[in-house]
């Protein structure tokens, strides 16, 4: 590759509205854990991140509970709401790490960035088999991302796992299982870039043994555990990994972020246009169509930038779930573990322009396997700047699940000063009103999680107690429907 040496901004292309920078979706990295952020049950709320949660699944009302092992499913728990939404921050700057924190208001999904400040994640566990079926999730634990690179937002997604989910009382065993959603940290000001790392030593588990009537929280010899596949395990007299179901025995995991000013050097943008049309950030599709994405980088610091490296691995990462679990073994990573359909990269459709290669198309990339590999862009003096082309196909009808399906994807670019990432959201609808409901008659379809869908705390413990039957379902979590105004 030709090195960029010229001092020359290249433009960018054209567009309908601001080439609006994300939510920094998931936060992701090159390896497994990008893998992990590119494949979610979304909800699209402007420029802004909504619920996003995943996989789509059957879901329960606490007067209809679950007949096998299956998690974060009921849609009216009075302590929380829909409970598909299940993680949420606030920023707890100055306050205690304790349950009082932990169980007053103010959480939400989205919280403001501000340099120095710490953030508590609130993470909800239930298990929503009926009580009375004496049914336990095993080998349950909790993993987290965190992302490793700098930006003006950052997602941080929960992952709740067990190995038996669909276990019930006829004798089926279940199998393995994830349950994902995110809360989002963003900055006012999308120049205003920042890191977040996990506080040592700030994770705890509060339940009806501790931290409902008082402060003695499970604590976590290495919280690092809660990074990786390994996870940290869930229980509920003890952290052994063993659930029972019911409202009763439900929890939620604590843990505390610290945000740090980390001033760019570049910048990352990535917008599509669908079949020729208006560049964009986020919008629709038909099945079949054609997107061709552009991926913008430019070096906004006082140095030369050697060896930038973009990367969006388009045929592991740009996914969308179906109903149905695989038969894999859990891994830890989303997108294997769930039955996935990714765009389809267009060989040979790479082009890279900046100013040694302006007039289009620009130079051509011949070697596909950069999505997988990175792609080197060359270097690039203060001021300068390059945008990389390629195209992708949507899939056929059939292949999509009915009604709305979101294809989200993540490029990177790495540098000497660091990373960043940049996504994109694409809808494609399938309209499947002439052939049968796949959902199960008297199952009901799953929708978006409202925010603040709790009820009044004045049935909290009636609710509780004619499902469960435990005088202490009320007292867990009754704040929550507080924590989301």
């Amino acid at each position: 590759m030709q090195r960029q040496t010229a001092k020359q901004k290249y433009s960018q292309p054209t567009s309908a509205g601001a080439f609006g920078r994300w939510r920094s979706r998931l936060t992701t990295t090159i390896a497994a854990s990008l893998v992990a952020l590119s494949s979610f049950a979304i909800v699209l709320a402007g420029s802004m991140p909504a619920s996003a949660w995943g996989p789509t699944r059957q879901t329960f009302t606490m007067n209809d509970p679950a007949d096998y092992v299956t998690f974060n499913s009921i849609t009216d728990d009075p302590s929380w709401g829909d409970e598909r939404g299940f993680t949420l921050i606030k920023d707890v700057t100055g306050q205690a790490n304790d349950a009082n924190t932990a169980s007053s208001g103010n959480f939400q999904e989205v919280a403001t960035a501000e340099d120095g400040h710490t953030y508590m994640v609130k993470v909800f566990v239930h298990n929503n088999a009926a009580a009375n079926l004496n049914l336990v999730a095993k080998n349950t634990r909790l993993m987290a991302y965190l992302p490793t690179a700098s930006g003006d937002s950052a997602m941080i997604q929960a992952m709740l796992a067990a190995d038996n989910c669909g276990a019930n009382t006829a004798g089926a065993t279940g199998s393995p299982c994830v349950f994902w959603d995110e809360a989002y940290i963003k900055s006012d000001d999308e120049n205003d870039t920042f890191k977040v790392s996990l506080v040592d030593g700030s994770l705890r588990y509060y339940n009806n043994i501790r931290g409902a009537t008082n402060d003695e929280s499970f604590t976590f010899d290495n919280d690092e555990d809660l990074l990786t596949d390994k996870g940290v395990q869930v229980g509920y007299e003890q952290m052994d990994g063993n659930v029972p179901g019911c409202f009763q025995y439900s929890g939620y995991f604590t843990f505390l972020v610290n945000v740090t000013e980390d001033p760019a050097s570049f910048t990352l943008t990535k917008q599509f246009r669908v079949n020729g049309g208006e560049w964009t950030h986020t919008g629709t599709a038909n099945p079949g169509d054609t997107i061709e994405y552009a991926v913008g980088y430019a070096n906004v610091g006082e140095t030369k930038q050697e060896h930038v490296i973009i990367r969006d691995t388009l045929a592991k990462n740009i996914s969308i779930l179906n109903d149905q679990q695989t038969d894999n073994e859990f891994t830890g990573n989303t997108a294997l573990d769930q039955n996935a359909i990714g765009l389809n990269y267009v060989a040979g459709s790479t082009y890279l322009r900046n100013a040694t290669y302006p007039d289009k198309p620009g130079f051509h990339v011949t070697n596909d396997e950069w999505t997988t590999k990175g792609l080197d862009i060359g270097s690039y003096e203060k001021d300068s700047n390059a945008y990389v082309y390629y195209t992708v196909k949507v899939p056929d009808e059939e292949q999509l699940q009915c009604g709305q399906n979101i294809f989200e994807n993540t490029v990177i670019a790495t540098t000497a000063d660091g990373s960043k990432l940049a996504t994109t959201q694409v809808s494609v609808n399938r309209d499947c009103s002439d052939t049968p409901d796949p959902i199960v008659p008297g199952e009901e379809q799953p929708g978006a999680p409202e925010a603040g869908a709790g009820v009044k705390t004045a049935v909290i413990s009636l609710v509780a107690f004619m499902i469960c039957g435990a005088v202490l379902a009320g007292v867990l979590l009754r704040k929550k429907s507080t924590d989301k105004k």
